[in-house]
């Protein structure tokens, strides 16, 4: 017998999904026929209220590799400017000019416009001003024994007195007329202070603040004020800590002539190790 054989041919259509490569009018990378890959320049300042930054010459987005910008900065009264900066793809032309020309690299770009604070004098007194207040730096003439903080300075509310403002001074008195927030570390350190009445706007007395003076008691602590500190190196025998404070910090009191040991109020919840040394405590 013979078997006839029926072969059916099945047609069977084969989907390309590009296994094999890419259409290249997809390709929008460099060099492929698309548009070349761009890149964006931001601008910044150092110093909030230092200055302000302008461009020039274009947009500063969708910039490719080797476009052109031009910067200026102005500057505001108080400041200095410093240099320019790039954080990112680019060269900056001129850094130390306050007008200089960017040029795009491989990448985002910020620039930034760097400032110091100018020292300004008004009532023999040297003082930046910062944020709308200012910050008194020291004294003109050193050699000055009495020394009245002023409210204002520069038409600007005084809220704080530099670390080593009056560092090593010839100080017997001073006097705080306004609203002094925070004494900086040191600031009245080295002087010849027997007496002080702290500003009841205080908040903040740094490390060694009234260190190396001949204060015989310590000043009454402002409500405000949460670490007590700054008063070693002294003449002070006793003290009485106030129930606000929660910090007695680094040489707090140290170099004194305490006999006792002061009552610690429940509120400290943490005293440095040398908080109190080199005093007579029995």
């Amino acid at each position: 017998m013979t078997l006839a054989v029926l072969m059916l041919v099945i047609p069977v259509a084969i989907v390309m999904t590009g296994c094999f490569g890419r259409n290249n009018d997809d390709d929008n990378g460099p060099g492929n026929g698309g548009d070349p890959t761009t890149y964006t320049i931001t601008t910044a300042v150092s110093h909030t209220g230092a200055g302000t930054v302008t461009a020039t010459g274009g947009g500063l987005v969708d910039l490719p590799a080797g476009t052109v910008r031009t910067f200026t900065v102005d500057v505001n009264t108080g400041w200095t400017f410093v240099d320019w900066t790039v954080t990112g793809a680019g060269t900056i032309a001129a850094p130390l000019n306050t007008t200089t020309q960017f040029t795009v690299g491989a990448g985002n770009a910020t620039l930034t416009a760097n400032f110091t604070q100018s020292v300004q004098v008004e009532a023999g007194l040297n003082f930046t001003v910062s944020g709308g207040s200012a910050t008194v730096t020291g004294l003109v003439d050193t050699v000055e024994t009495t020394l009245t903080i002023p409210a204002t300075l520069g038409g600007y509310p005084v809220t704080s007195i530099a670390a080593n403002a009056f560092e090593g001074g010839n100080l017997v008195s001073v006097i705080f007329a306004g609203n002094v927030t925070a004494i900086g570390a040191n600031a009245f350190a080295s002087n010849n202070l027997t007496t002080v009445a702290l500003p009841a706007s205080l908040t903040t007395i740094g490390v060694g603040a009234f260190a190396n003076n001949n204060l015989a008691t310590l000043p009454v602590i402002p409500a405000g004020v949460t670490t007590l500190q700054g008063f070693n190196n002294n003449l002070i025998t006793t003290v009485e800590i106030p129930a606000h404070i929660t910090v007695i910090g680094e040489l707090a009191l140290a170099n004194n002539m305490l006999t006792s040991m002061p009552t610690i109020p429940a509120s400290v919840t943490f005293i440095a190790e040398n908080a109190f040394d080199g005093n007579p405590i029995d």
